[in-house]
């Protein structure tokens, strides 16, 4: 009866203890594992993500560049100085000079895509060109040219809402304004300058991040207000609506757990603007799941194999006890 219960009581530890022995390190390492995945992909995202915006932050700043070194050629132009100065009705050659300037606006229009319109503009005269029929209401009132005149040939970035003229719709246009000043006498105030940048040229440049990421792209200004973003409702808005700006940290990627999120952020070189990319982080679970359920089938598959062995094992122990069981039994018998 002793070696009745020790061959039973054996057979159960032995299988527990080889179980443990086996499954231990498979179910250490295949977590390991998964938690260095979900590591390895962050970090992946977190490159990827601020590369992706400085891509973006490149194209944004060129566009902005383009527009500016266009603005020191209209302000700096000869012929644009004598018109502003000299421009009057009764003039014989006004017509003529008008058109002129006609020109060179519509070369700049055609020769940059993202150009809505340009605007020159004083007491006397007002000569704008537009990419499209639609023409804005009041492309400079008196508040703009108040902040004009306190530039001192300075520039100023404005987004605003523009409603189009016969129409009730408009667009939000991100404008360059710039004071031109006589190039005989500086200090002398000849007219206004503003290069409007239409705001969907800018959110084209957010497309394939969004489609990437699933996320959502906004491009705001130092004071919060969104500029242009893949989500076009959001324009005009501050982005403290969709996201807290004090979790948002320069040329890094926080991870906002509570909202379930990855906030990308980039300076854009050359202005006082950001960019920020709202990624969902279940973007990067998606890829660790694939991982973890590889890693369950391991373990699912060496449970089995290691039962099997255990019962084999197990068996070969046991199998003397039996014997001496039966030997044992057979003796009390006789």
């Amino acid at each position: 009866k002793y070696f009745e219960k020790l061959r039973g009581g054996m057979r159960i530890r032995i299988m527990a203890i080889m179980l443990v022995a086996s499954l231990s390190p498979m179910l250490i390492v295949g977590g390991s594992l998964y938690l260095r995945t979900i590591r390895i992909l962050t970090r992946k995202q977190y490159s990827t993500s601020l590369n992706s915006l400085s891509n973006i932050g490149r194209n944004v700043n060129t566009i902005v560049n383009n527009a500016r070194q266009i603005s020191l050629q209209l302000i700096q132009s000869q012929e644009v100085s004598e018109f502003l100065i000299t421009y009057s009705e009764n003039d014989v050659k006004a017509k003529e000079r008008y058109a002129s300037i006609l020109r060179m606006l519509s070369f700049y229009i055609s020769q940059n895509s993202y150009l809505d319109s340009i605007l020159l503009q004083n007491g006397q005269i007002n000569v704008s060109v537009y990419s499209s029929w639609l023409t804005h209401h009041d492309l400079i009132n008196n508040e703009l040219e108040t902040k004009a005149d306190k530039l001192k040939g300075g520039q100023l970035w404005i987004s605003e809402y523009r409603p189009f003229q016969h129409s009730d719709t408009g667009r939000y246009e991100i404008s360059l304004l710039r004071t031109i000043n006589s190039l005989n006498t500086p200090s002398k105030k000849i007219g206004i300058l503003r290069i409007m940048i239409s705001e969907s040229a800018i959110a084209k440049l957010f497309i394939d991040d969004v489609n990437t990421y699933e996320g959502q792209v906004y491009l705001i200004d130092k004071d919060g207000t969104i500029l242009s973003a893949s989500e076009r409702m959001n324009v005009g808005n501050n982005i403290n609506d969709y996201i807290d700006e004090n979790r948002i940290i320069p040329n890094s990627v926080v991870a906002n757990n509570q909202e379930g999120k990855l906030l990308a952020c980039i300076n854009v070189e050359g202005t006082d603007w950001k960019l920020i990319n709202s990624m969902p982080i279940n973007i990067i679970m998606q890829e660790a799941s694939e991982i973890r359920n590889i890693v369950l089938l391991f373990v699912f598959i060496s449970i089995l194999l290691c039962a099997g062995l255990v019962l084999l094992i197990s068996h070969s122990f046991v199998t003397p006890i039996e014997r001496l069981a039966l030997r044992m039994r057979t003796l009390q018998d006789d």
